[in-house]
């Protein structure tokens, strides 16, 4: 079920199992970032969510200027709707690794455990173990 898509990125549900899927690609921009994850929060806030993947691998750029948004605005409501397990797909370059450490340590504050792959088949399974 498609819950957000535009220019940056796609946000699916997928309501047997309660894990939303986002695809981030392109050069990041912060302004269309920040919307496409406001209209996510909104689909927390009226629906629960158990898993996330986020792939940014397609994704090139910084944006770690959204970690402040994400610390006070995102988790905290993904945390109050179910959100116990993150897992991002990252690219195997070391900026895009680094971000994606950053976002899990971030995510392990609001009790939510994540984990990093470069393989999207490897961290679908490892997403769908940890919520059994």
């Amino acid at each position: 079920m498609l819950v957000v898509k535009n220019d940056q990125a796609t946000t699916e549900f997928d309501p047997n199992l309660k894990i939303l899927k986002s695809v981030y690609i392109g050069r990041y921009q912060k302004e269309l970032a920040i919307g496409h994850i406001k209209k996510v929060m909104k689909f927390y806030s009226h629906n629960e969510v158990k898993g996330s993947l986020i792939d940014i691998s397609q994704g090139y750029g910084s944006f770690a200027k959204l970690f402040e948004f994400l610390t006070t605005s995102y988790y905290p409501i993904a945390a109050k709707s179910g959100l116990s397990v993150q897992v991002y797909i990252v690219s195997s370059d070391l900026l895009s690794s680094a971000l994606g450490e950053k976002l899990g340590y971030l995510a392990s504050q609001f009790n939510i455990k994540s984990n990093l792959f470069v393989d999207k088949k490897e961290a679908e399974q490892w997403l769908v173990k940890m919520l059994k």
